[in-house]
């Protein structure tokens, strides 16, 4: 047996920046080869609008441009590498956080090819199902029914296929802006299922750009109500930052670091063995710093998304996970295991104690909290 770990880095992110993402220092803090453990694989793949041109940095950053080859490479990976019995890894930043997710959705959806499936050159098979399966509430074609039949005969049993942990850092859309392309990535299946054992989201509380709205895991009811998706073991903590303040990838690390050693922290009690003198390394000692993501640009971008809200131009999502430019911390019943970190929560409170400014979106979810008979102080996470 052996562990699998799979790191989908955030938009424009890649492995050989400056200041790299908590994606990257992830990654290089495996410890592939643990005395008294099992062997653990890598595997990296860079951000949307990486590319080598210019064109494609700037079509892969604002359009999403890529984001299937990054799910298909990292499929192919699992499929190459997986046997029954791994326990497999799987971290994402931004929309890699959304490319780890459908990622995970793609092998419930469809299955994970056997290493002969693959050399049956059953990989396009595997992205056409994935693209052509039929939303929840529509009735399989009897073609799709054939098709699937047929892959699965390539394919390892549900049985034999588990996600130990599932790690994502502030998740947003398939492209973050609104755009021409946003149709073509809806095949993405990116709710949370039964296959996933761990999983853990950290969200950006400062975060105000309304096309960056965060993709909350929401419990998954069937037909009759119960659960599908009940056995998994959920967190979804709110940080102090913006995006990137979460994600890793400022030269003034101490937030994101905050977060990085929470989330891995997380993972190591599932069974990742981590080179901590390794993982040190890449965090560096600096002031706690919110930095400000909305450029003038975004503020654009804002003032356009809430000018055209009643006219449906732009993501459900982006709407319905704002008040204004900033975010709700939770505004459903079926968001699932969502909290809030303790130091976030501490400065919270002692601001209103002083009289101080505060985060009005922290405020506004202890008001809901309330108002739905909820206490508070349960939903506090303890982050060192």
């Amino acid at each position: 047996m052996k562990n699998l770990i799979i790191c989908c880095d955030g938009t424009w992110k890649r492995a050989d920046d400056q200041y790299v993402s908590n994606i990257e220092k992830i990654a290089r803090a495996i410890e592939t080869t643990p005395a008294g453990g099992n062997m653990q694989i890598v595997f990296y793949t860079s951000g949307v609008g990486t590319g080598a041109t210019a064109a494609e940095r700037i079509l892969g950053g604002a359009f999403g441009i890529g984001l299937d080859a990054a799910i298909v490479s990292a499929y192919r990976f699992l499929a190459l590498n997986y046997e029954p019995g791994d326990s497999v890894f799987v971290f994402g930043f931004s929309r890699g956080a959304y490319t780890a997710r459908s990622l995970v959705g793609m092998t419930k959806a469809i299955g994970l090819l056997t290493p002969d499936g693959l050399a049956d050159n059953k990989l396009r098979s595997a992205i056409s199902l994935y693209r052509g399966r039929p939303r929840p509430d529509e009735e399989p074609s009897p073609d799709f029914r054939r098709a699937k039949e047929d892959f699965a005969t390539s394919c390892y049993s549900d049985e034999d296929i588990e996600i130990r942990f599932l790690g994502v850092f502030d998740t947003v859309g398939a492209l973050g802006v609104p755009g021409l392309s946003r149709q073509k990535y809806k095949f993405h299946d990116v709710t949370l299922n039964q296959r996933v054992k761990c999983a853990r989201q950290a969200l950006a509380i400062d975060e105000q750009r309304r096309t960056f709205a965060p993709c909350i895991w929401q419990q998954v009811r069937g037909d009759d109500g119960t659960l599908e998706n009940a056995l998994t073991d959920v967190k979804q903590v709110w940080f102090e930052g913006v995006h990137t303040d979460i994600g890793g990838g400022y030269e003034e690390s101490a937030l994101s670091d905050l977060v990085l050693n929470w989330m891995v922290g997380e993972a190591k009690q599932c069974g990742l063995v981590i080179d901590s003198a390794r993982l040190a390394k890449g965090q560096r000692s600096s002031p706690l710093v919110v930095h400000n993501s909305l450029t003038l640009a975004y503020r654009v971008m804002n003032a356009l998304s809430r000018g055209q809200q009643k006219f449906r131009r732009f993501p459900k999502a982006a709407i319905w996970r704002f008040r204004g430019d900033r975010r709700l911390l939770e505004s459903s019943a079926e968001d699932w295991g969502v909290a809030i970190a303790s130091g976030a929560h501490r400065r919270w409170t002692d601001a209103a104690d002083m009289g101080e400014p505060s985060a009005v979106n922290v405020s506004w979810w202890i008001q809901w909290l309330g108002d739905h008979g909820l206490d508070p102080s349960a939903r506090v996470e303890k982050v060192d």
